[in-house]
């Protein structure tokens, strides 16, 4: 499902969309298209995300990284961020476009294993 995505603008995040952005597209990237079918929209946001998420992989190969970074891993990221900076699982969830805060506290739980790691030191 389409959802239109608002992004607040500082001066940094401009500079970036001046550097890499389409000026010419109402998409950031330029990737997609207006008047896209469903079906065409579909198809081309899984075949920017695979063509993202390979270069995202030679990248971690090339840095010989231990994680393979991967658009996953920046939305993974994007959360702890705020977790750890006290935003509310609201907020968080708003972020996220999740359906609702049941969905995110489940996503943050299932991310937190820092947190297992850090408790079970103080077991031994």
């Amino acid at each position: 499902m389409r959802q239109e995505i608002v992004v607040p603008i500082n001066q940094k995040v401009q500079n970036i969309i001046n550097k890499v952005g389409d000026k010419n597209s109402p998409f950031l990237l330029g990737f997609l298209k207006d008047g896209y079918t469903d079906e065409n929209f579909d198809y081309m946001n899984r075949k920017v995300r695979k063509s993202v998420n390979k270069s995202l992989k030679q990248i971690s190969e090339r840095l010989d990284l231990s994680l393979t970074l991967q658009l996953k891993t920046a939305r993974d990221s994007y959360a702890t961020v705020l977790k750890r900076q006290g935003v509310s699982v609201d907020k968080i969830s708003e972020m996220l476009s999740h359906s609702s805060t049941a969905v995110t506290r489940h996503y943050l739980g299932s991310m937190d294993m820092e947190s297992v790691f850090s408790i079970n030191e103080n077991l031994i």
